[in-house]
């Protein structure tokens, strides 16, 4: 296997949702989303963190929010906030797993680091 088929298969196995190898990014790519989303959390304070975390948790695809005004929530993360969503698990936490999957996913694969 590569690094996108390892990717989602420990992604899969640790979320208990089906994410498909063919549906991620590469290495470079994945990394960027997950310091995206690690970096928008982290400008974000406790309470609005708890409250993106529990907008996940009750299956809401926060790549498709709208605000009062009818506009996108741009909120960064792709593929991973389907991923929460569907797994009806705070996007803190699959933030969490989706660095160890790739983690492990990179050391599987070292040849294709920043590919």
């Amino acid at each position: 296997m590569g690094f996108r088929e390892d990717y989602a298969a420990a992604l899969t196995n640790e979320l208990g949702v089906d994410v498909d190898g063919d549906s991620v990014g590469d290495s470079s790519e994945v990394v960027q989303q997950i310091g995206a989303v690690e970096d928008y959390l982290a400008d974000l304070d406790q309470a609005d963190v708890s409250t993106l975390d529990a907008v996940a948790e009750s299956g809401v695809d926060m790549s498709t929010l709208l605000d009062e005004d009818g506009q996108s929530v741009d909120v960064p993360g792709g593929q991973l906030l389907t991923i929460a969503a569907t797994a009806e698990l705070p996007l803190s936490t699959v933030i969490g797993v989706a660095r160890d999957s790739y983690t492990a996913a990179l050391e599987a694969n070292p040849d294709e680091a920043n590919a």
